[in-house]
């Protein structure tokens, strides 16, 4: 079995994929929706997906060991992504990103939902408080889009309608912006950039320290 949505034990008679995206499984009576892709999603959000309090958005939906994982929620009032720690660590949200437009100061951030070009934060009454527009090209606002979270840890936004081009508008802003921006662990990140800071061998970016210890010799 590779893969079975949770129905609640309930006959399925219809599958449908609606125009919106959404794949639903339909009861016995082909009203009752048992279950919808909308509310459960993987890496990837559609535009006018409600992404709300409770879901999870994983740059990897089956951890392997290969990389970091990293997620997004809904917690606490703000949109947060996370490093996939044994402890998760913020390393982003829509409060603390310049970029946004706030509509509505004070209000409680419910659920996110992607309109036109760009990303919008809702309260419970369906008021709009924040706003992330990742797209300046009014010729894409009908357009649709998609957001995806990498194993970079980045949110990408695709148009679907321009052969799924990327907008340079990422989430988090820029590399340094996520928790392992440099391939060498012992690397700095500034200025978009990854560098070797001062006092260690600038070739190989490491201490230049030998350790005594040894494969051969170590003993505890």
């Amino acid at each position: 079995l590779v893969w079975a949505p949770d129905t609640g034990d309930k006959p399925v008679s219809a599958v449908q994929l609606l125009n919106s995206g959404n794949l639903v499984l339909l009861g016995i009576d082909n009203k009752i929706i048992l279950w919808n892709s909308f509310s459960h999603p993987t890496h990837t959000l559609l535009s006018n997906q409600d992404f709300r309090e409770g879901m999870k958005l994983s740059s990897n939906p089956e951890p392997n060991g290969d990389y970091l994982t990293y997620f997004l929620e809904v917690k606490s009032g703000d949109v947060r992504l996370y490093a996939g720690y044994n402890t998760p660590e913020v390393y982003w949200s829509i409060t603390n990103d310049n970029r946004k437009i706030i509509n509505k100061d004070g209000g409680v951030i419910y659920l996110a939902r992607i309109e036109g070009n760009s990303w919008r934060f809702y309260d419970e009454n369906n008021g709009l408080l924040l706003q992330l527009v990742f797209s300046s090209n009014p010729s894409t606002l009908n357009s649709t889009w998609i957001a995806v979270l990498g194993t970079d840890g980045f949110i990408t936004f695709y148009n679907l309608g321009l052969s799924k081009s990327a907008s340079p508008t990422k989430i988090p802003r820029d590399q340094c912006g996520t928790p392992e921006p440099c391939n060498n662990p012992y690397e700095a990140c500034s200025s978009k950039k990854c560098y070797c800071p001062s006092g260690l061998v600038p070739w190989s970016c490491k201490t230049g320290i030998s350790s005594p210890c040894g494969a051969s010799n170590d003993r505890f």
